[in-house]
């Protein structure tokens, strides 16, 4: 469609940009879903990170650190930070895997979601369910499918004599 600025209303443009737009999503490149996957973006924690967080998450990547900040301050979103500054670990092939630890069962399914609504990570869930009879190879298969480990803290003991 020809577009002759003087004669043309902005509603015209629209439907043809619209219609252009449909036209293109249409089209794949390589012929099914793994196209829609393929466009979408990565997400990224720190286009939201505040400035303060960004240096904590600096000085975290530099040395070992403890961040002691009030309810809502931002703790979770410097660990997110944190992990995705190191994906590079944790992404296949897997080498390494985030094992985060919360205090109560309701914290470890509400930082399960905001890690998964905050980097593309596979998050496993371990409340009261790990066993100490779990062998070697189901240990291996649940790092192979995570990046990271949401754990109540009570199974700390379990993951370290049995992991």
């Amino acid at each position: 469609m020809e577009i002759d600025p003087a004669t043309t209303t902005v509603q015209q443009i629209d439907f043809a940009v619209n219609e252009l737009v449909e036209q293109l999503s249409a089209l794949s490149l390589c012929g099914g879903e793994e196209q829609k996957d393929s466009l979408k973006p990565e997400k990224d924690p720190r286009t939201i990170a505040r400035k303060y967080q960004m240096e904590v998450c600096k000085r975290g990547l530099e040395e070992n650190i403890v961040v002691c900040l009030g309810t809502g301050a931002g703790k979770t979103h410097i660990a997110v930070l944190i992990m995705y500054e190191m994906r590079h670990l944790f992404k296949n092939p897997h080498k390494s895997i985030c094992i985060f630890l919360a205090p109560t069962i309701a914290l470890v399914h509400q930082q399960a979601k905001v890690i998964e609504k905050s980097v593309d990570f596979k998050v496993g869930i371990y409340c009261g369910h790990i066993k100490r009879g779990w062998s070697h190879e189901h240990w291996e298969k649940e790092i192979e499918e995570y990046e990271t480990s949401i754990n109540h803290n009570k199974n700390m003991g379990v993951l370290i004599t049995t992991g």
